[in-house]
């Protein structure tokens, strides 16, 4: 099975916040900080998207959800290893809900 991201099925471009946060420096935390606060550009739009969603993309997951909220919190403070810290357990939490879902449908 193909992952298609939320982000790519609402049109937009997706976003590797692994990179953005891993160089060196980051170059432009105003980007990064807009590109977090929507459901669609934040870590979670870069997640699968059979992962269930409001309309307007925020996780119906509470756990993720909050992940999400967190990510973008640390991203304004523009805090850069506890943002990788933060995407990680994105990463993680996402996997599990998608295998889940996957499980359910066969």
């Amino acid at each position: 099975m193909e992952m298609i991201t939320y982000t790519e099925i609402t049109g937009v471009k997706p976003f590797n916040w692994f990179v953005a946060l891993s160089a060196k420096r980051v170059s432009n935390w105003y980007i990064l900080k807009v590109k977090s606060k929507s459901w669609t550009t934040c870590a979670c739009g870069n997640q699968c998207n059979i992962i269930p969603r409001t309309h307007g993309g925020m996780p119906v997951d509470y756990e993720l959800k909050s992940l999400g909220y967190l990510f973008h919190n640390v991203v304004t403070k523009k805090n850069k290893k506890k943002a990788l810290e933060i995407l990680e357990q994105i990463e993680i939490r996402s996997a599990y809900l998608i295998k889940e879902i996957s499980c359910k449908s066969k």
